[in-house]
């Protein structure tokens, strides 16, 4: 019996996880029924802006208030490093912690890779990475174990705990807390595992772990408060007990981030105080940013390391593009993607392709992506134009206009691979134009990728919808384009707008949101979810000899309580 659960244990906890973020998406339908989006719009555009900025400022503050989990480590494992690199490596792993999770699966990858990089052993990887994930945890027990019992907040008879009292919960977290401090002040003698001893940390290093954490809990509610409206009747440290209780709900679900498990328990016990719509609009903002925005910054600065890593292949390439570069790359850049151009090179490069063949492959791509949407984009718009809302303002007087001018461009590289039949030449390199089979495979390749992607957005929207697919494929692309032209990452809250706009006048609000949030966990999420496994995994096998030497120091102790370390350390 134990064999059985043993093996199927992989496989329950995802379903696990998306049972859990299921059920924290049917309150969200439930406590939003009676709202509407534009309301949860209106309220973040009318957010003062002193308010943003001083929620960004704090942002800031956080972020850097975590490089101080890594400073202490490496204190405590007593290595020089300068604190440039720290920095960098601490808030690249928690900008992608905080927005993946996966049990620190990213974060503790990227982190790897940079300190492995820096020259420091396996050993002392595992020791600052144990060390920063102690600290982490250390400060929310204490805090929220000393704020269930001293400030309780009124549990909402809609959250069902396995407790009649926060305070018993408070209690079970100061345990663990109590237990680590007993421990470093009686045992003086490191602990050895195998032929390794790790320093328990010194009674000073206990405080400044304590003090940190802390610091980092209260700045993060700190920025969800400066955002709720002004009028919140609860004090500080009320709200602070309720965003405890409600990040402990997001971790135990194992979503990623706790999305929309996180949301659902603020809903319910700010629900007295304000609107659904002002505390969505508020935890919106929030996510914006204290997740997003470090995560932008994070991407960029991963990119530019690997970018400059590589100089010499990037080199290359420049000399190849140099003269026409400047014009293009910024409108490129938005749309290839920094990060996933920077990970396809690295593969690509390690399996032993030129810098002009990477560049060769990625241009095909990148021309192959757009082909199929705007030969398929146009003839929709001139052959079955959606009717556009009031409530879009767009530059032409009708969606036909648009449709002429995206069919010219597929028309002139149509026209182009047609008439011109010797190699395009850039300075010594030659770059032989597709075949007219190739067209058509783009053509057909693209389209049916970005029929395939309504067709899943199609398909989790009510059955009810009175419009063709043909019509709702018209919505799609006009989003998408909207999505682009925004340059925000994934077209994240400019798509869902306008296919809000163009599907409210069929469904509710929350129908047409709660399909949208599906298909952002179905098709961006699942498979990022799916990349991540698989890009660590090559990351570890890449690194296998580091790998194995920390395996060796954990190897006895590690299977019995990975699980449980798993389950608790998202951060």
């Amino acid at each position: 019996m134990l064999d059985r659960l043993k093996r199927i244990a992989p496989f329950l906890k995802p379903v696990i996880v998306l049972a859990l973020f299921a059920i924290a998406l049917r309150v969200l339908q439930e406590t939003l029924a009676r709202y509407r989006y534009r309301d949860v719009v209106a309220y973040i555009s009318s957010l003062p802006i002193d308010q943003v900025i001083l929620a960004v400022v704090l942002t800031l503050l956080g972020y850097l208030v975590m490089t101080g989990y890594d400073t202490l480590a490496f204190e405590y494992i007593r290595h020089p490093l300068p604190y440039r690199k720290i920095a960098l490596a601490s808030f690249i792993g928690y900008a992608f912690n905080n927005n993946v999770g996966l049990s620190g699966l990213v974060g503790g990858s990227l982190r790897y890779r940079l300190y492995n990089a820096w020259r420091l052993s396996a050993v002392e990887i595992a020791k600052v990475i144990a060390f920063c994930t102690i600290s982490f945890w250390l400060g929310f027990v204490l805090l929220g174990g000393t704020l269930f019992i001293a400030s309780p907040p009124e549990v909402p008879t809609a959250v069902h705990l396995p407790f009649n009292s926060v305070r018993i919960l408070g209690i079970i977290l100061l345990i663990p807390a109590a237990a680590y401090f007993l421990w470093i002040a009686i045992r003086r003698e490191p602990v050895r595992i195998r032929q390794w001893e790790f320093d328990l940390p010194t009674f000073g290093l206990f405080v400044a772990q304590v003090t940190i954490s802390a610091l980092d809990w209260v700045i993060a509610a700190g920025v969800l408060y400066i955002l709720l409206p002004d009028s919140l009747p609860l004090t500080f440290t009320k709200f602070l007990s309720i965003f405890f209780l409600a990040q402990i709900a997001g971790v135990a679900s194992n979503v990623p981030g706790g999305l929309g498990v996180f949301e659902a328990i603020i809903l319910l016990f700010l629900a007295p105080f304000f609107s659904a719509s002002a505390i969505l609009g508020s935890l919106v903002a929030f996510r914006a940013i204290y997740y997003l925005l470090p995560l932008f910054v994070a991407t960029i600065l991963l990119a530019t390391r690997e970018t400059l890593e590589k100089r010499e292949g990037v080199a290359r390439a420049w000399r190849i593009f140099g003269r026409w570069a400047p014009g293009i790359a910024p409108n490129l850049l938005a749309f290839t993607g920094l990060v996933g151009g920077s990970l396809r090179y690295r593969l690509y490069n390690a399996w032993r392709l030129s810098a002009v063949e990477i560049a060769k492959v990625i241009a095909f791509c990148t021309i192959s992506f757009w082909l199929g949407f705007v030969l398929l984009g146009g003839t929709l718009f001139i052959a079955s134009p959606p009717e556009v809302p009031t409530a879009v303002h767009l530059p032409f007087n009708s969606v036909r206009i648009l449709g002429i001018i995206l069919l010219i461009p597929a028309a002139a590289y149509f026209l182009w691979i047609a008439i011109r039949r010797e190699p395009v030449r850039i300075r010594q390199w030659e770059f032989d134009l597709p075949t007219f089979g190739l067209f058509v495979a783009q053509v057909t390749i693209s389209a049916l990728d970005w029929v395939i992607a309504a067709g899943v957005l199609y398909i989790l929207l009510p059955d009810s919808l009175p419009l063709t697919f043909t019509k709702f494929l018209s919505i799609f692309f006009l989003a998408q384009i909207a999505g682009v032209a925004s340059n925000v990452p994934g077209g994240l809250g400019v798509f869902e707008a306008i296919i809000l706009l163009f599907l409210a006048p069929f469904f509710s609000a929350s129908a047409i949101l709660g399909s949208l949030v599906a298909f952002r966990a179905i098709y961006y999420l699942l498979p990022l979810f799916v990349a991540t496994i698989l890009l660590a995994t090559r990351e570890t096998l890449e690194k296998r000899e580091g790998v194995a030497r920390a395996w060796r120091i954990f190897g006895r102790w590690a299977p019995g309580i990975a699980p449980n370390l798993l389950a608790f350390t998202t951060f």
